[in-house]
């Protein structure tokens, strides 16, 4: 329990009242509450930030044009996913799932070790991705 100010009388009272005590003004309204995140978000946005690392790496890496753009345009598509799962948004899990699907078949048609290495983090994407949605769609 924390002592902070009233909204309106300044007043010292305690964080978790829902109204101040002296003039009875409303405390909860104007505080808002921090979403928890749970084990899955987190290690879904620890998973979009590598994917977005990877896919920036590739960026660099790879040698057509075409490669390059679409590996480029994917890490920004992880980017505002990454943004919407922070928030919470249900249409960010369906993006992660959308798109690690075709990062994953771009990750097959690559192939080598770093197409093996996107191609688990992708599945993992897709996993979690439908785990959040699930867990966000029962709240």
């Amino acid at each position: 329990m924390v002592i902070i100010s009233c909204k309106e009388c300044r007043r010292k009272i305690s964080d978790t009242a829902e109204s101040c005590p002296h003039c009875g003004a409303r405390q909860k309204e104007a505080t808002k509450k921090v979403k928890e995140y749970g084990a899955i978000t987190i290690i879904l946005i620890a998973i979009l930030l590598l994917r977005i690392a990877m896919n920036l790496f590739f960026t660099v890496t790879l040698q057509t044009d075409l490669e390059r753009w679409l590996y480029g345009a994917t890490a920004i598509i992880y980017a505002i996913s990454f943004f919407g799962v922070f928030l919470k948004q249900k249409w960010a899990s369906i993006l992660v799932i959308v798109f690690a699907i075709i990062d994953l078949i771009l990750a097959l048609i690559s192939g080598g070790w770093s197409g093996l290495g996107a191609g688990v983090a992708d599945l993992t994407l897709i996993l979690l991705g439908y785990l959040e949605y699930k867990q966000l769609s029962k709240g």
